[in-house]
């Protein structure tokens, strides 16, 4: 029934005096504001007061609106002094406009707005950053307009990690309209932010001997520079031929020290706190000339993140000369003295670091760590050290390649060879591990041998690995139902499905069409998702995805001109996900110049039209055009070049 219209309902025996018969109308309230209904009784009996036949009664409608808020992060806040952006939008899910909007995000302790920067409001929107004197900082933002239904606003805001994780934004959104489901109008967002430090490397060899037989001193230096201590810390002195020990080492208190054959390991039993520098003093001696542009070489590696790789190295300069028959240095080659000329054997060891799949919490994983001899020489006594930091465990087997030993002592792991690498020659470590709480943690390795290696640079490596939830996010572009033809019309269809085992937090979704492509109808998200439509780019977003769902979205398309045209769509989620390659996804649509025959013609595009109408205040109407939105249940995948 539309607006003003009746119903009548008679009775088939007569009504006994007394008696009392209820009658219910039952509707959806669709528009708000003040609603009168009428009814009236009548009898074919006589009656002797008609006063009583009619009565109305007037109901107000509420306006209600479902406002919800969401966060995101770019994904660049990792380790402490990293600047990122952390992007809240706000959604009317309807039915009623949302007036008077408030955000407010709340960035905790860790977590600040930058000095100085400019957070851009949109239209019709104050944003006022509160002081970051207290325990967490607020960025509030208030509107002066209304948020119509299905409308959505985005704010970008700039944050700076200032200490370790994790950390926890939350955002609230309000409104003066009555908001009929308040459980979406919170959000958090975790941020596992890492520890950052910056050790730099200093050589001083002032004091060096400069002739065979003489003694004399060198020193290293190391500084943190950074904002967090360093855990795990080891540095790695090499001594080039014709230098050699006057003394053990005596390392500083905190540190512990290995020598093997030109080379000493000092590694830290506790934390290199930011502050004053270490300095680590040797006693040395000059036992034979050194070869031109011989240098002392050191450096550090950390458990903890260091993104200033440039000073984590150094070399100090140094030259031994020969000595004369009468005791003296000399000015070159004599009789029974090494020519100071002679160039003496030298190897580029290299060590590299694998990468390692991200892993679940309390799961486990292995670590692969490569060296090779560059040359151009055989490397003497070859050995690689990998260090754990302290919440990864290794794991058994511990297995060395043939040819080498390997020895475990804490968080440390040392593969030796027992004969020369010989050139070119490149062999892989495989360690398997276990791990314990989630976060994002730093795997160290060096490389070094009795050889003189003129390249320190690559004597050190290190990679990061994440533990913590895992899910397989992944993208399928369908377009078999794509127009092409010009002028015709059809569909595309995006899926995104998660493979789990865990739920994707925030996942994100992103559709980009081809300028072949013609949107050609509004574009509906499946159920407890969002979206921000920018024409020929779609994005679509939600909460949470759970483990093993999926979901897909319909876009009406028009032919344009012909071509190959080329969909695209990616997919994320701020949840760790072992198999990035299928988070892109690409297919080709051929538009010809004239109709395709055999098949694969211009697909219509649905068109209903659904009319609801009710009691005389009630009013709907709906209408819809292009496509269903589905859960994707296992189709084949089809994927084209890319």
């Amino acid at each position: 029934m539309g607006p003003g219209a009746t119903f009548t309902a008679t009775a088939a025996n007569a009504l006994d005096q007394g008696a009392t018969v209820t009658f219910t109308a039952v509707g959806v309230a669709t528009v708000d504001g003040h609603h009168t209904f009428s009814a009236e009784a009548r009898t074919d009996t006589y009656e002797v007061d008609t006063a009583d036949n009619r009565a109305s009664v007037t109901a107000t409608v509420t306006p209600a609106a479902d406002i919800q808020i969401t966060l995101t992060t770019d994904d660049v806040i990792a380790v402490t002094g990293d600047v990122g952006t952390v992007t809240a939008t706000v959604t009317n899910n309807g039915p009623s406009t949302a007036a008077d909007p408030t955000m407010t995000v709340t960035l905790p302790a860790g977590l600040r707005v930058p000095p100085g920067a400019v957070i851009s409001a949109p239209p019709g929107w104050t944003v006022t950053v509160g002081p970051a004197d207290g325990s967490v900082q607020t960025v509030t933002l208030t509107s002066d307009h209304v948020l119509r239904s299905t409308a959505s606003e985005s704010i970008d805001i700039p944050a700076k990690a200032m200490a370790t994780g994790p950390w926890y934004v939350r955002a609230i959104v309000e409104s003066t309209t009555y908001d009929r489901i308040p459980a979406n109008n919170e959000y958090q967002l975790r941020l596992p932010v890492a520890a950052r430090a910056d050790l730099a490397l200093s050589v001083d060899t002032t004091n060096a001997p400069r002739s065979q037989g003489a003694s004399g001193s060198l020193s290293v230096a190391l500084t943190n520079l950074g904002v967090d201590p360093a855990d795990g810390t080891v540095v790695t002195i090499g001594l080039p031929a014709g230098v050699a020990l006057a003394a053990p080492p005596q390392p500083p208190t905190g540190w512990v020290v290995a020598v093997a054959a030109q080379t000493v390991i000092l590694t830290s039993t506790g934390e290199v706190r930011p502050g004053p520098a270490t300095v680590f003093a040797l006693a040395v001696r000059g036992v034979a000339p050194t070869a031109p542009q011989a240098v002392v070489s050191a450096g550090v590696t950390a458990a903890t993140a260091d993104p200033v790789n440039a000073n984590n190295t150094a070399t100090g300069p140094v030259t031994v000369r020969p000595v004369s028959d009468s005791g003296q240095p000399g000015p070159g080659p004599d009789i029974g003295v090494p020519d100071p000329t002679m160039i003496l054997p030298t190897a580029d060891m290299a060590v590299t670091v694998t990468k390692p799949r991200p892993v679940r919490s309390g799961g486990s994983g292995v670590l692969t760590v490569a060296v090779a001899n560059n040359g151009p020489n055989d490397a003497g006594t070859p050995r690689a050290t990998a260090v754990l930091p302290a919440e990864i465990h290794w794991s058994a087997p511990r297995v060395a390649p043939a040819g080498w030993t390997v020895t475990f002592a804490g968080r440390t792991v040392t593969f030796t060879a027992a004969s020369p690498m010989v050139v070119g020659r490149t062999v892989s470590f495989a360690i398997p591990f276990d791990t314990a709480p989630a976060g994002a943690y730093a795997i160290t390795a060096t490389v070094e041998s009795a050889t003189d290696d003129p390249e320190a640079a690559n004597n050190a490596a290190r990679a990061s690995l994440s533990v913590g939830p895992i899910a397989e996010v992944s993208v399928l572009v369908d377009a078999h139902s794509a127009p092409h033809v010009p002028g015709s019309a059809g569909s595309v269809a995006v899926t995104v499905a998660d493979a789990g085992p865990d739920d994707a937090e925030a996942p994100v979704f992103t559709v980009t069409l081809p300028a072949g492509l013609l949107r050609s109808g509004p574009v509906t998200p499946p159920p407890g998702w969002t979206i921000t439509d920018n024409g020929r780019r779609i994005t679509i977003r939600s909460s949470r995805m759970t483990a093993g769902s999926a979901a897909t979205v319909g876009i009406a398309v028009q032919a344009g001109s012909a071509g190959v045209h080329a969909v695209t769509a990616t997919a994320r989620s701020n949840t760790l996900d072992t198999r990035p390659a299928d988070n892109r996804d690409r297919e080709l649509v051929t538009v010809a110049a004239a109709p395709i025959t055999g098949g694969g013609g211009a697909t219509a595009l649905p068109l209903t039209g659904v009319a609801v109408t009710g009691l005389g205040w009630l009013a709907v109407g709906l209408l819809t055009a292009g496509f269903a939105l589905r859960a994707a249940a296992g189709r084949p995948r089809r994927r084209s070049a890319s």
